[in-house]
């Protein structure tokens, strides 16, 4: 497995002095490699942060279905200072494996077990020791580093019913991007990272932005952000006609007519 220390080679049984020889492996710390690839082009950074976290969840259901690997070891797994890079660049959970061996499992659900540490491990991966986005700070909000993240926690829900449907999730995002990266001309965008993040039945892609103030709004008002400051157009009750202004590649027409048309507040257009 690419995600797991590889054996290459062993001394016999019998040897006074038996020994294995692995793969090579590089310690890392994978916060500071997620954050500097994040600063540096925040694509980049996403694909950096999926991949890991599909290659850990890959590991992580073969130490466990394949290896019966119990949870104490599993857990020493999961901690983030316990992985490392291999020369091809993959990250590899299972370091302190070497100095073990198979454990035992408490009297547990394993996959829900993995569901819930494996967001443990995610959630360290992506906001630190930090608490994850200030949802009273729109502009810490709106920053474009927990903007990607956001969308990445979203990928390792708690609430999956099986790890295998978390593994699915991520394998299902990571793929096509990787091809799309690989084969295209141009460099990969988020629209497309959102269109296949869309094609994740229930995935929870929104936020929630708590104002410290209440906002002058009413259930239903469709409307937009401007700041700090909630901008309406109109609400699902009125008569709104909706055009299309937007153009193959999904940006605004500037000379289309408006996106939306309404008796009683005139045309708006929105970005």
């Amino acid at each position: 497995h690419p995600d797991v220390p590889n054996l290459i080679g062993r001394s016999a049984r019998q040897a006074t002095l038996p020994i294995a020889i692995f793969s090579e492996l590089t310690p890392i710390y994978l916060r500071d490699m997620f954050l500097r690839s994040m600063e540096t082009n925040p694509i980049e950074g996403f694909m950096f942060a999926l991949s890991a976290m599909q290659g850990v969840a890959s590991a992580l259901y073969h130490l466990s279905s394949d290896l019966n690997i119990g949870t104490k070891d599993l857990k020493a797994c999961m901690e983030i200072g316990n992985l490392a890079l291999s020369r091809s660049g993959k990250v590899v959970v299972g370091k302190g494996l070497l100095l073990s061996g198979p454990g035992t499992s408490y009297n547990l659900d394993l996959s829900k077990w993995l569901i819930l540490h494996f967001w443990y491990l995610t959630n360290e991966l992506l906001y630190g020791s930090a608490d994850p986005i200030n949802n009273q700070n729109w502009d810490s909000m709106q920053n474009k580093l927990e903007k990607h993240v956001h969308s990445l926690s979203s990928l390792a829900a708690y609430d999956c019913p099986d790890f295998t449907d978390v593994l699915r999730r991520l394998t299902s995002i990571l793929n096509p991007l990787d091809g799309l990266r690989r084969s295209s001309t141009r460099d990969l965008t988020y629209p497309d990272i959102r269109r296949q993040l869309l094609r994740i039945p229930s995935i929870q892609l929104c936020f929630f932005y708590r104002p410290q103030t209440a906002m002058d709004v009413a259930l239903g008002d469709i409307g937009y952000m401007s700041g700090a400051r909630f901008v309406r157009v109109a609400n699902i009750k009125e008569d709104v006609a909706f055009e299309t202004a937007l153009n193959a590649k999904g940006d605004l027409v500037r000379s289309a007519p408006p996106l939306f048309q309404n008796k009683k507040l005139g045309n708006h257009a929105i970005k």
